[in-house]
């Protein structure tokens, strides 16, 4: 949100579109999980090529490609900001402990089928089911609130500072304009 709060114009849409746009794309790359469900098994793809900094770029590219055959208009902007989304996951999971195999994300995929990990490591894991019936049950465990809520601490300042960087930006544009 704090991304899409310090790149949206003075007078941006609403809230709850901007909550709404960050949620979908900030997420976009654990779509891996609906393949896994339909193996039965949630975890089977996940991390794969839909943590690669060449998906994150696809779909940027996808959504100018979409917003242009809407508008006839190239939102440059508008496409760098769901590359920006796409690719925080994608650093969160760099600097999150990851337990499976195999550990890290694939970065630079179709180019190099290495996997990366921060030597450091800032943010919890997530734990979750390794059957459909038991993927959401232990997904809303106590560890995974934990996690959630340490995130938010982590977070949460950065997200403050961009409201209050927009707020006065909106102050500037409206004594400007008058």
């Amino acid at each position: 949100m704090a991304l899409a709060r310090l790149s949206l114009p003075t007078n941006p849409p609403s809230m709850a579109w901007i909550a709404l746009y960050s949620l979908i794309f900030a997420n976009l790359p654990d779509v891996d999980y609906l393949f896994g469900f339909i193996v039965g098994r949630p975890n089977a793809f996940h991390r794969d090529w839909t943590h690669s900094l060449v998906f994150a770029l696809g779909i940027a590219v996808l959504f100018m490609w979409i917003r242009f055959l809407k508008s006839s208009t190239v939102e440059i902007r508008s496409s760098l900001l769901v590359f920006g989304l796409i690719s925080s996951h994608l650093v969160v999971d760099y600097f999150a402990l990851d337990m499976s195999d195999p550990v890290g994300i694939p970065l630079f995929w179709p180019f190099s089928s290495e996997h990366y990990i921060a030597p450091i490591i800032l943010f919890r894991d997530v734990h979750k089911g390794v059957t459909n019936a038991a993927f959401f049950r232990v997904l809303f465990s106590s560890h995974n609130l934990i996690t959630l809520l340490s995130e938010l601490m982590i977070f949460g300042p950065f997200v403050a500072i961009s409201y209050w960087i927009l707020n006065r930006k909106t102050q500037r544009f409206n004594a400007e304009s008058k």
